[in-house]
C-alpha cells in the first residue's frame, strides 16, 4: 500500500511540473515571438488621437448639408464642394477627388481630404452650426448630448492677437446671434493695437455707442498663404495655430485607421489562460494600448487609407512600416496627376 501512496505522489508531482513547464513555456513565447514593442504601441494609439473633419462626416445623419474648403499645413485654402449625407459615400468621394483635381490645376498645389475643413453644418432641425466642437458631437452619433447647442464659432480676444503678423481683422461686439462689426473693412495686423482703438472710437463716436476692448472679439483672420492664395484661420484653434509663428502648421495626419474589428490575445497572468479580445472601435483600441505587456495580435489585419484602400498587414514589422508613412496614404494615388 505505502508503495501506491509513493506512486501516486510521484505522478501528482510530476503532473505539477509538468503543467507549469507548458504554462511557463507558453507565456514565455507569447512575449518573445509576438510582442508589441514600445514604439509599436505609440503608432496605433496615434491613429485614435487624430481624427481629420472628413472622417468625421457621418453619412448616417439625415439630410445634413456640410460646407467645406481645403486648408493644408502650409496655410493655403481652396473651397471645398458641399457635402450631402443623404448621397452615398461615394458621390462625396468622387465630388471632392474632382474638387482636389481643380485645386491642383489652378494653384499646382496638391491638397488632400486630410486638408478638408468643416466651415459649418445645417439642416432644416439644427439650422446653422458654425462651432466646430458642436459639429463634431452632432457628427458622431447624429444628435447633441445638450440642449443648448453653441453654434457661433469660437472667438478669441484683443489680448490674443499676434501683431507681428500680417493679416486682415475684422473685429465685432457680440449682439446675439448677431455681429456689431466695428469697420466694414478687415484692419491689418501689422498697424498695431492702436489702429483697432482708433476704429472702435470712430465707431462709438458715429454710432453713438460706447463699446470697450475687452467687447470685441475675432473669430477669422485673413491673409496670404505662402502659395499665393488668399486664406483664412477659422475658429479659436486655428488663430491661435496661425498667431504662434504667424503661419498656419502642423494637419491631423489622419490618413490611414484600422478596420474594425479586429482581434488579440490577452494572457491571464495568474492562470497563463489565453482570452481572445476583439477590437471594435478606437475606445477598444485604447485600451488594448493601455495594456500591450501580455496581449499579441491576430493577424492579418487590415487598414484603411482616407482614399478608401485597404491595406492588410501579416507583421508586427509590416505593420510598424505602414504607421510609420501614414503621411503617403493621404496623397490622391488614384488620381492620374
Amino acid at each position: 500500500m505505502k508503495y501506491f501512496f509513493k506512486t501516486l505522489l510521484i505522478v501528482a508531482l510530476f503532473l505539477g511540473t509538468l503543467q507549469a513547464c507548458q504554462s511557463d513555456e507558453t507565456t514565455e513565447e507569447i512575449k518573445e515571438d509576438n510582442k508589441i514593442s514600445t514604439d509599436l504601441r505609440f503608432l496605433m494609439e496615434f491613429t485614435t488621437l487624430t481624427k481629420n473633419d472628413y472622417n468625421r462626416i457621418n453619412f448616417n445623419c439625415e439630410d445634413v448639408h456640410i460646407v467645406g474648403y481645403f486648408l493644408n499645413n502650409q496655410g493655403d485654402f481652396y473651397p471645398a464642394p458641399k457635402i450631402l449625407t443623404f448621397l452615398p459615400k461615394v458621390l462625396a468621394n468622387r465630388a471632392i477627388s474632382s474638387a482636389l483635381k481643380a485645386a491642383y490645376n489652378e494653384t499646382e498645389i496638391q491638397f488632400t481630404k486630410d486638408d478638408f475643413r468643416i466651415f459649418y453644418i445645417s439642416n432644416n432641425d439644427i439650422g446653422i452650426v458654425l462651432n466646430k466642437k458642436s459639429i463634431a458631437e452632432y457628427l458622431e452619433d447624429c444628435s447633441f448630448k445638450f440642449d443648448e447647442i453653441e453654434r457661433e464659432a469660437e472667438m478669441l480676444t484683443v489680448s490674443d492677437v499676434n501683431f507681428n503678423c500680417s493679416g486682415l481683422i475684422r473685429y465685432f461686439v457680440p449682439d446675439g446671434l448677431e455681429h456689431i462689426y466695428i469697420s466694414k473693412n478687415g484692419i491689418p495686423i501689422s498697424e498695431g493695437i492702436w489702429a483697432v482703438k482708433n476704429a472702435l472710437s470712430a465707431y462709438n463716436e458715429i454710432n453713438n455707442t460706447e463699446f470697450t476692448m475687452d467687447q470685441l472679439r475675432i473669430n477669422q483672420v485673413r491673409f496670404t498663404s505662402p502659395g499665393g492664395t488668399s486664406s483664412f484661420a477659422y475658429g479659436a484653434n486655428e488663430i491661435k495655430n496661425y498667431f504662434e509663428n504667424c503661419a498656419l502648421k502642423g494637419g491631423y495626419g489622419d490618413c490611414i485607421n484600422f478596420k474594425y474589428p479586429f482581434t488579440a490575445n490577452r494572457v491571464n497572468i495568474q492562470t497563463d489562460e489565453i482570452v481572445l479580445v476583439t477590437v471594435a472601435n478606437d475606445a477598444d483600441l485604447d485600451e488594448l494600448t493601455n495594456n500591450v505587456d501580455n496581449t499579441t495580435l491576430n493577424f492579418p489585419i487590415t487598414l484603411v487609407t482616407l482614399n478608401d484602400e485597404e491595406i492588410v498587414v501579416e507583421s508586427y514589422e509590416k505593420l510598424e512600416e505602414v504607421l510609420r508613412n501614414t503621411a503617403s496614404y493621404c496623397k490622391n494615388i488614384n488620381d492620374d496627376w
